[in-house]
């Protein structure tokens, strides 16, 4: 068996790529091999043949290491079951989220999920709410969200918390001397 492994490079439209770790050419993985992947996911695939353009087409024998923990997007509930629309379009799957782990959001919010489980030839994956951001227009809501989906650390550790907290809100006049204020 000819094997490539490499990270899955996903696209809009359900098909992705394979880039290989070896630098060779990327292998083509159809939207029926993309089904268990989310885009980051490190995998071993068989080379089947060749698609109708020409390119290395792959068939996914292993998955090595699932890349996608959490995700950010918007929440809809219809007919009693809830899911979630990524707000990153190469991930194309709708993620699945249970009523007990639906806490206490509204349709339409923005939401952080954590992928309890991921998708499978048997179904699509699931999720638990881990964060409600806020309404989808909300102003700054594409602050948050870029800085969630692309896991920007937001939150100051509390060493730094503990450093910052004796200090007065307003920077004293022998601190500014010999700098160029452009607060203003």
């Amino acid at each position: 068996m000819h094997l490539v492994g490499g990270r899955v490079i996903a696209h809009r439209d359900g098909f992705g790529f394979l880039v290989s770790d070896d630098g060779g050419d990327d292998v083509f993985l159809p939207a029926r091999q993309m089904r268990d992947l989310f885009h980051g996911d490190r995998v071993l695939v068989r080379i089947s043949g060749e698609d109708r353009r020409g390119r290395r087409e792959g068939v996914v024998v292993e998955i090595l290491e699932r890349n996608t923990q959490q995700v950010v997007g918007r929440f809809y509930r219809e007919q009693g079951v809830g899911f979630v629309l990524p707000e990153n379009p190469r991930i194309t799957h709708q993620i699945m989220i249970p009523a007990d782990a639906q806490g206490e959001v509204r349709d339409n919010q923005i939401v952080v999920v954590d992928i309890v489980e991921p998708p499978s030839k048997r179904g699509p994956p699931l999720g638990r709410i881990r964060e409600v951001l806020g309404e989808h227009m909300a102003p700054g809501m594409e602050i948050e969200v870029a800085i969630r989906a692309h896991d920007i650390p937001h939150v100051w550790p509390q060493e730094v918390r503990d450093e910052v907290e004796g200090l007065a809100p307003q920077v004293p006049a022998h601190a500014s001397e010999g700098r160029f204020d452009l607060r203003g």
